[in-house]
């Protein structure tokens, strides 16, 4: 997988920031996954799941990102696919199935705005 964050390796993200002069800093960009990747885990942590589900959550989220571009992502949304992330890994490499209700209970008032079942 290319780093989708690097403009000089992600011809999609360097033409975007060619044609959108106002665009955000490439540093506001990677502090979007940064943020991203600190909310999995956060969660992750939280919840006690397994090393495996961790790495998953964060191939699910990278993957996604780099598909969709990173660029078309607002904070709000960066939450949100942190939180779907988990879950979906959860769901995959975990025993049990997760709890929507009890993931979404975990994040923080703000964040818990931007996220619904």
């Amino acid at each position: 997988m290319r780093n989708y964050l690097d403009p000089k390796r992600n011809p999609e993200f360097a033409g975007f920031l060619k044609n959108n002069r106002n665009a955000r800093s490439v540093v506001a960009y990677n502090k979007g996954r940064a943020y991203g990747m600190d909310k999995i885990l956060d969660l992750h942590s939280r919840k006690g799941y397994r090393l495996e589900s961790l790495f998953a959550a964060q191939n699910i989220f990278d993957r996604y990102l780099s598909m969709v571009g990173h660029w078309n992502f607002t904070e709000e949304r960066y939450v949100l696919l942190a939180t779907v992330s988990v879950l979906m890994s959860a769901k995959l490499e975990q025993d049990t199935s997760p709890s929507f209700n009890r993931m979404i209970s975990l994040l923080s008032n703000r964040e818990y705005k931007c996220v619904s079942k």
